[in-house]
């Protein structure tokens, strides 16, 4: 019996087993997402097995599985689906919904593909198009202020169009590129940065050329492994921009539209006085270009009319109105608001955009059109306009081809504003000027002793009867000069991409990014005599400047399913770029006909002599070629590692070839822990990279230098002149065929945390970089010929800590409330191969005050004369009880690098309305606040207008800064009680009490001219509102039945609120804009706070 039993045991059995196979099947099917386009690379997984596979590029999938089996659907960026195969299943068809939650959690690539963050083993952030578009701002790189860490953005002004810098983790270049990469769609743009001085006017960053509302994604590489596909020319990092598409409901078309309105106004403004008037030494002034306002209380003047000496001298107004000399000041009436006001408003921003998409069967198509036109807050001064146009189109040609086109056109016209250390300049002549002199009657005739007119005259504070003066009124500043940029910007980027096989594709990529910046500067005759506009007899310079880049790359991109506990990616691919910058101008000065205005036209022939006509052309070219392979893969599902090499040439080192390696290397942790409520993903990650700044072009031969008067003479008269050809003079700069490029080898190791259900994350990374053979330019012997000698001879380090956290606090049907902080902490070193101390080169500044590169401190220290001090550090005084300006030379006084920046915002979502703000901190940055010091030398400052009273006894010991006793002094008063007032203030430096008057501000150390820029050297750390928004939605029940799609409405502010020790300036600005120079504060055109309102409308 027991036989039997086993017999039929085992023949039931093998029935089972018999069924149970012949119910497994092929499932076929597609994937697509929520309106009907197809995914690929969805992973399909019958739940429970190691049986799985991914869908093809359209989409398709077959899987075997057995009835009863789940099949499970994942794909980064949307909600898993499962679905139970039953008898009669034989295709699924899954629409995946799109899940908010992890959209983030995708970052693109330096090569822009995607990839999801869990998998990614660099410390990239993603900024999504909400966030940015939040800002307001015209430009991508200001967005990004605040958003993220490792990331310090740098503005010039508020002038409209004024360019940001982008610096990540530090400086890392003396003398090369050390911007970031921009990447878009994949390829490379050009970003030229022409820096800017201490004058001039604001330059602006090309980077604004792409409206806010075409863009999906910010993406910032920050480590060396992250960006090493890219080798030379990656030392300081990559931005990588991902574009929107057409992507949306198939079969139909969709229309955005977006309006905006802008108002700005001045965030910071200085504290000027209105209680004493021109002069010194407490003396009314009457005549003379008087430059300071250290004279009579104005109230303590008669009153009425100002006495004047009717004659032949005289200034004839626009309107009419007649100056004579002025024999005695009555008047006390004060114009310190009303010339603000007549240079200062408010500016107003008119934004329109216009997108159109169209999702069909084949592919996708997006159009857009922006519109930004800017009035600045500058009247009439200032104004920056952009139109732009983009095109892109997603085709797929067949099962195995797709292509993609991308075509952008931008026309940006704007008006600057002379700014900085610059006697036209805008900040300069208003806050310099008197309040007791009215700036408004600008513009006129002026006539001398004997009658004879001049007209177009200029009348100023220090040339109240023209025809000139010192410094430009403001007025003449925004209405009779011009400074004006038109740019013409074409974009086009083509791309082909084919399927070999279902894990193997080639993609190639082409770009052509070129535009026409044409510039125009006019000063007219009787502007102020500035060296840097040949005087006062008239300037004009026109520049047109051409730059063109292109970049092709190519790469296959393989997938490998080795087995259930290993895949293996590979990409394998080559770069070609091509760069080239051109500027032809000419320029102009002492006009021959001295009366041209900006009416009328303006010729570069309109000069007294050919002498003053002077032509330039710039030229320069470079490319470079690479190839690169990256193989990545997982093991165990846990274990990712990531290995880079890329190979490069370039022409500024032709015959070279130069490797570059990357290798990273992950663990996902949390996959050994498994699921807990506690901790939802953990990944540790390592890595180590190195890129690279390529010298500039040309430095490897000695050059011949432009603008000397060498030429070439014939006994026929047609000698060439050599200023107008370049001279045979050698520069002074001597070319050095050894140089390498300045290599960054960097090690990075981070963490990616999320918690309580992904509710938040937290991500962590340190990072230790140095950047070796960094170049410079090295004194030489003057029996050589040459002044310096280009060389590889510097070290810089940087070594830093970023964290970024967020969290979702609350989360409800109808209320959710998130935060994002971040942080970031960077120590940068500078090093030269002497180790002595030495001042290395100056980036930026003034003679005095300076910006520069010193051994042994952090990049772009700030250099002035100290006060004096003995052995022991403690300030030496004299014998009236005053510091003295130190001559034992330069000294480090202070260090613009911030010791930590961070930012925190804030979302509140409930039902149609959402609240956000976002605060930006930047604590322990040093700024020399040069204006300061140069209000305080004139007298026009709140603080040089103090008056303090003191007993008898007090007045008859307290001294100024020359020894004079405030009893002797003509400009104390005597009061009926025996006291005495005087102007200053009193202070104590350690040998008893002082007056802090004239002597000390305008002759002694208080100077901002002749003093020790110790005294301006200003912690700069603050805390910015830099954004808040208030947004409503309107229901689909409100406006389906009106057809729309959409409806958004939002006021918003940006920049509002700064909480900082500095006085009358953002510290958020700098004076020399996108150039190496930091910490610089010098009459910069101010900066903005903003108040915008948004409509936006889907249909």
């Amino acid at each position: 019996m027991r036989t039997k039993f086993s017999g039929i045991l085992t023949l039931i059995l093998a029935l089972v087993v018999q069924l149970t196979f012949a119910q497994e099947k092929t499932i076929t099917g597609m994937v697509t997402d929520n309106v009907g386009m197809p995914l690929p690379g969805v992973n399909i997984v019958v739940k429970g097995t190691s049986n799985g596979t991914q869908s093809d590029f359209d989409g398709n999938y077959a899987i075997k599985a057995a009835v009863g089996q789940n099949l499970v659907f994942t794909y980064v960026g949307f909600k898993a689906q499962e679905t139970t195969v039953t008898a009669g299943t034989n295709r699924v068809n899954v629409s995946l919904e799109e899940d908010a939650a992890v959209l983030e959690e995708v970052v693109i690539t330096a090569i822009g593909l995607e990839k999801k963050k869990d998998d990614d083993l660099s410390s990239a952030t993603t900024i999504q198009a909400e966030t940015i578009v939040k800002s307001g701002e015209a430009g991508v790189a200001t967005a990004l202020a605040g958003k993220t860490s490792g990331v310090n953005v740098i503005r010039s002004s508020g002038d409209p169009g004024a360019g940001a810098f982008i610096q990540i983790r530090g400086a890392n270049s003396i003398s090369g590129a050390d911007e970031p990469l921009y990447v878009i769609d994949g390829v490379l743009i050009n970003n030229t940065n022409f820096g800017a001085g201490v004058a001039g006017v604001s330059e602006q960053s090309r980077l604004n050329d792409f409206s806010s509302e075409d863009i999906e994604s910010v993406t910032v590489l920050k480590g060396a492994s992250a960006v090493a596909v890219y080798g030379t020319g990656a030392a300081n990092g990559v931005i990588v921009i991902k574009t929107k598409t057409g992507k949306g409901k198939a079969g139909s078309w969709s229309v955005n539209y977006k309006a905006g309105v802008y108002f700005d106004k001045v965030n910071e403004r200085w504290d000027l006085q209105n209680k004493f008037g021109q002069g010194t030494g407490g003396a009314v002034y009457l005549g003379g270009p008087q430059p300071l306002t250290w004279g009579d209380k104005i109230s303590t003047r008669a009153g009425g009319a100002n006495e004047v000496a009717v004659g032949e001298t005289r200034f004839e107004a626009a309107d009419g109105t007649i100056y004579y000399p002025i024999t005695a000041k009555n008047s006390r009436e004060t114009f310190l608001d009303s010339n603000f006001d007549a240079v200062v408003g408010d500016g107003l921003t008119l934004e329109h955009d216009i997108s159109l998409k169209y999702s069909g069967e084949n592919g996708n198509t997006f159009l857009s059109v922006n519109d930004w036109n800017q009035e600045g807050i500058v009247k009439n001064g200032s104004g920056y306009e952009r139109k732009s146009l983009r095109f892109t189109n997603n085709t797929n040609y067949s099962e195995k081809l797709k292509g993609r086109i991308t075509a952008t056109y931008v026309k940006t016209n704007a008006d600057a504003v002379q700014t900085g250390s610059n006697l036209n300049g805008l900040y300069l002549g208003l806050l310099r000027t008197s309040p007791d002199f009215d700036n408004r009657d600008y513009i006129g005739t002026a006539f001398t002793a004997s009658g004879e007119p001049t007209v177009n005259a200029m009348r100023a504070y220090r040339g109240p009867l023209g025809p000139s003066a010192a410094y430009n009124n403001p007025l003449w500043t925004i209405n009779e000069q011009s400074n004006t940029v038109e740019v013409d910007r074409f974009l086009i980027a083509p791309e082909l991409s084919y399927n070999f096989t279902d894990n193997l594709s080639i993609t190639t990529r082409y770009s052509i990014d070129s535009y026409r910046d044409q510039r125009q500067t006019f000063i007219p005759t009787n502007s102020a005599a500035s060296d840097d506009f040949g005087g006062n007899s008239g300037y004009l310079d026109v520049d047109d400047r051409f730059i063109s880049s292109q970049y092709f790359t190519a790469f296959l991109n393989s997938n490998h399913d080795i087995s259930d506990n290993l895949n293996l990616n590979w990409i394998l691919g080559a770069t070609y770029e091509n760069n080239s910058i051109e500027q032809v101008g000419g320029t102009s000065i002492g006009f021959l006909n001295p009366n041209v205005r900006l009416s009328d036209l303006i010729d570069l022939e309109n000069t007294l002599s050919p002498a003053n006509l002077s032509a330039y052309d710039f030229y320069e070219y470079s490319k470079q070629v690479g190839a690169y392979l990256l193989v990545e893969g997982e093991i165990f599902n846990q274990i990712l590692f990531s290995l880079t090499g890329r190979a490069d040439r370039s022409s500024t080192l032709p015959d070279q070839t130069f490797f570059y390696p990357a290798a990273s290397l992950g663990w996902k942790f949390s996959e050994i822990i498994g699921n807990n409520d506690f901790l939802s993903f953990g990944k540790l990650r390592f890595s180590y990279g190195e890129v690279a700044v390529a010298p500039q072009p040309y430095s490897l031969s000695s050059g011949y230098e432009s603008g000397g008067t060498v030429g070439v003479s014939s006994s026929w008269g047609d000698g060439l002149d050599g200023s107008q050809y370049g001279s045979s003079s050698l520069e002074d700069i001597q070319g050095n065929p050894n140089l390498v490029p300045e290599r960054v080898k960097e090690f990075e190791v981070g963490a990616d945390l999320r918690f309580f259900n992904s509710r938040l994350s937290f991500g962590i990374t340190y990072y230790d970089r140095v950047t070796e053979d960094v170049l410079l330019d090295r004194n030489v012997s003057a029996a050589s010929g040459f002044s310096a000698l280009t060389s590889n001879a510097a070290e810089i380090t940087n070594e830093g800590l970023e964290m970024d956290l967020q969290a979702t606090i609350v989360r409800t049907e109808n209320f959710k409330w998130t935060v994002n902080m971040n942080y970031s902490h960077n120590d940068n070193l500078v090093t030269s191969p002497d180790a002595n101390g030495e001042l290395i080169t100056g980036l930026n500044g003034f003679v005095g005050t300076s910006s520069n590169v010193v051994d042994g401190q952090p990049f772009a220290v700030l250099l002035g004369n100290p006060l004096t001090r003995d052995e022991n550090g403690e300030i030496v005084l004299n014998d009236f009880g005053f510091p003295t300006v130190s001559d034992q030379g330069e000294e480090v006084l202070g260090d613009p690098n911030p010791d930590w920046r961070g930012g925190i915002s804030t979302t509140l979502n409930y039902k149609g309305f959402e609240v956000s703000a976002l605060f930006d901190f930047v604590q322990g940055m040093d700024v020399w606040n040069g204006t300061s010091g140069v209000l305080n030398h004139h007298g026009v400052t709140t603080l040089t207008a103090n008056e303090v009273t003191v007993s008898a006894a007090e007045a008859a010991t307290i001294l100024n800064y020359v020894g004079t006793a405030i009893i002797d002094m003509p400009n104390a008063t005597l009061n009926t009680d025996g006291t005495y007032t005087v102007r200053g203030n009193l202070d104590d430096f350690g040998a008893g009490t002082v007056l802090l008057d004239q002597t000390w501000y305008s002759g002694g150390p208080g100077s901002g001219f002749n003093g020790s820029p110790e005294l301006n050297i200003e912690d700069a750390s603050y805390v910015k509102l830099r954004e808040v928004s208030l947004g409503y939605s309107f229901p689909q029940s409100f406006i389906e039945p009106i057809g729309l799609e959409s409806l958004n409405l939002s006021v918003s502010g940006r920049n509002l609120v700064t909480w900082t020790d500095v006085e009358g300036f953002d510290p958020d600005n700098n004076l020399t804009g996108a150039s190496k120079g930091r910490g610089l504060e010098y009459f910069t055109n101010p900066s903005t706070a903003s108040y915008f309102f948004t409509v936006r409308i889907g249909i």
